[in-house]
């Protein structure tokens, strides 16, 4: 939760709530992007997800231009 606002320094656009007990981790931005550095295939599933929601969000904005 919060990679959009890591990426391009805006507010988080998401919030979330637990069922059940758990344990988060915060990652700083600093962090974030040594951890990409570092480990090159995170940057690439980073990616992946991130270009999956933008094509559902497309293909929801073709819908409702085209509905």
């Amino acid at each position: 939760i919060g990679e959009i606002a890591i990426l391009i320094d805006v507010p988080r656009t998401a919030t979330i709530r637990a069922e059940t007990k758990l344990t988060a981790l915060a990652i700083t931005k600093d962090l974030f992007f040594r951890m990409i550095s570092e480990f090159p295939d995170m940057a690439v599933e980073i990616m992946r997800e991130l270009a999956h929601r933008l094509e559902a969000t497309t293909a929801q904005l073709r819908e409702a231009n085209n509905g």
